[in-house]
């Protein structure tokens, strides 16, 4: 596997072009993580049509990433933000994070 020099975790309240760490990213040397967790949402007790829609959004934006050009790793319904951060840094290995 390539490895990816940077990763940029965009949450579900952060999905736009117009993110800052996507603006300042370079395409080709970056990946884009994006994770479901259900621990956090069953921790903030988020209604589950709340849920939907975030995770409709966050679905909905990683295809548009991808369309744009950029590498997406999405982890859809993790357990928790750690396995799915644990899996993704075993998977690409990056440098750094933003």
């Amino acid at each position: 596997m390539k490895k990816h020099p940077t990763t940029i975790w965009i949450t579900g309240d952060q999905c736009s072009f117009n993110n800052t760490a996507l603006l300042s990213a370079d395409k080709s040397s970056s990946i884009v993580l994006l994770v479901e967790s259900i621990a956090r949402g069953q921790i903030l007790k988020y209604h589950k049509k709340k849920l939907v829609l975030i995770y409709s959004i966050m679905r909905h934006f990683a295809e548009e990433l991808r369309a744009d050009g950029w590498l997406v790793d999405y982890h859809r319904e993790s357990p928790d933000f750690k396995a799915a951060v644990i899996n993704h840094i075993e998977k690409y290995q990056p440098e750094k994070s933003t």
